[in-house]
């Protein structure tokens, strides 16, 4: 559905502009894609378990902290990765 629409334009806009905005050649593509795919793996295999172990209402307060440390983390980042 929606989600998926989503995510593949947003995956094509990144391949199509993080090579001129940001200066990535492919190698620097490649292990974005791959990193991207692994902590999607990672997280189907976990996060079952840790709803399991926490419960639905703790483990959705969980992520959201993260997300908000995350997003709040994206501050203090004043360059582009060096790949």
């Amino acid at each position: 559905g929606l989600v998926g629409w989503s995510l593949t334009l947003c995956v094509g806009t990144y391949g199509l502009f993080a090579p001129r905005i940001l200066g990535y050649a492919q190698p620097q593509l490649s292990v974005t894609y791959s990193v991207g795919a692994a902590v999607t793996v990672l997280t189907q295999v976990t996060f079952p378990r840790i709803v399991t172990r926490l419960g639905e209402h703790v483990a959705a307060s969980l992520g959201l902290g993260v997300l908000a440390l995350g997003l709040s983390g994206f501050s203090l980042v004043v360059s582009t990765p060096a790949h």
